[in-house]
């Protein structure tokens, strides 16, 4: 895996908030939520999912734009940039809670220097990369800090790397403010996963364990209890799914070809991701814990839209997941899959707007999902798919809720 990109930032304060009693209070909204989906309406079909789609951010000089998080809030983090300028990391916020408009904010202001949102949590910390030309160093992870919970201003904070390593790359962020991602060791060119303390730069003891010595392991998503998920080289040259505990780091192979990789996690330990297959195939997938938030479990490939590749990008504590898949017509469009089948997003929006959408890159517990799409004049847009309907709950319900309720003592006790 090659380390790449990453911006400029600032090492000053430190970020403090009332984390338990609002942890506890949007976790006691999501069981509500949850509940209301479970007892109050039937099963929806596939076909009953349904979707309005908002513009956020427009392409610019012929430049390319994505979303790579969304919170419970509504706030999407993403980027926009390509030939003609350098990538910018942008944060959108709502104006009201969950909303359909609202407030743009540049979270690099220096444009001539390349940066990358990843993720964002429920505080709205977002986490990220940026490029770096200082000291020999090319790229490194940065954490952006609201001024106030979800706020539109905040500060920069340069995480550093790992063990002197000349890269590193921030992929997400939990709730606690723990980053997770890879870095150079060593200087260059071997790569070793991290996962940062709460609120904290990059620390040699925040290496995650190799279990193959090969020094070839990165870390992609992180969810609530500091489980780690993401790829690592094993003694046959491949690189398969794995799954750090906290503790120890767990080989849960792959898809059979030469990489499988875990995007995201939720948390009751569920993995969407994308791998090869023995044919060379790129698969969109989910790995389903035994019990919840345990480590044996099963690997399952989601398919496609008909076409030949899938990725899965992000995954909900409903299971949902969202990514892209090739159609039968050759096109790449965004799906999301409901924990039955997967779903041509373009087949759930009133095609009369003139959206198409390309991808889907993050999702949250609302259904919410934030996007790539072309509009009716070709142009490219982040855009906000806001559903019209009442989220099915998927057959994997069950690990919500346990490790839900699990999460939630946690939380209790720490209070």
């Amino acid at each position: 895996m090659e380390v790449f990109r990453i911006p400029d930032g600032r090492n000053s304060c430190h970020f403090t908030t009332p984390k338990s009693v609002y942890r506890v209070a949007s976790y006691l909204g999501l069981i509500a939520f949850f509940l209301c989906a479970l007892f109050s309406s039937p099963a929806v079909s596939n076909t009953g999912l349904a979707y309005d789609v908002f513009g956020i951010v427009p392409e610019y000089n012929g430049s390319s734009t994505e979303v790579t998080g969304i919170n419970e809030r509504g706030q999407m983090v993403g980027n926009v940039g390509g030939p003609m300028a350098p990538e910018q990391a942008f944060l959108w916020t709502p104006s009201n809670q969950n909303g359909t408009s609202g407030v743009l904010t540049d979270l690099h202001p220096n444009s001539t220097i390349r940066s990358q949102a990843r993720a964002i949590n429920e505080l709205g910390q977002v986490a990220g990369q940026y490029r770096y030309n200082s000291g020999g160093v090319k790229t490194t992870t940065w954490r952006w800090d609201p001024t106030v919970t979800n706020g539109t201003s905040g500060s920069l904070h340069n995480l550093g790397t790992l063990l002197g390593g000349r890269s590193s790359q921030g992929s997400d962020i939990n709730d606690s403010g723990q980053v997770a991602g890879f870095s150079h060791i060593n200087g260059c060119c071997d790569n070793g996963g991290f996962l940062t303390q709460p609120n904290q730069n990059i620390n040699d003891a925040d290496r995650i364990p190799d279990p193959s010595g090969l020094r070839e392991l990165g870390a992609f998503g992180v969810n609530n209890l500091g489980h780690a998920t993401g790829d690592l080289r094993v003694a046959s040259g491949k690189e398969h799914l794995f799954l750090f505990d906290g503790t120890n780091t767990h080989d849960l192979g792959s898809l059979g070809g030469s990489l499988t990789r875990g995007n995201a996690i939720n948390d009751s330990g569920v993995i969407a991701g994308t791998g090869n297959t023995v044919s060379g195939e790129e698969r969109a997938f989910i790995w389903t814990p035994s019990i919840a938030n345990g480590i044996t479990g099963s690997l399952t490939s989601l398919g496609t839209l008909g076409g030949d590749l899938s990725n899965a990008d992000d995954i909900n504590e409903m299971g949902f997941v969202v990514g892209s898949s090739r159609t039968t017509d050759g096109e790449m469009a965004g799906f999301v899959f409901d924990g039955l089948s997967m779903i041509n997003l373009n087949d759930v929006i009133d095609p009369s707007d003139g959206w198409f959408i390309q991808r889907a890159g993050a999702i949250n517990d609302l259904g919410q999902i934030g996007a790539t799409a072309i509009n009716a004049d070709g142009q490219r847009w982040a855009v906000l798919l806001q559903p019209t309907t009442v989220v099915p709950v998927p057959t994997a319900a069950w690990l919500f809720g346990s490790a839900l309720l699990g999460l939630l003592s946690l939380v209790c006790r720490r209070a």
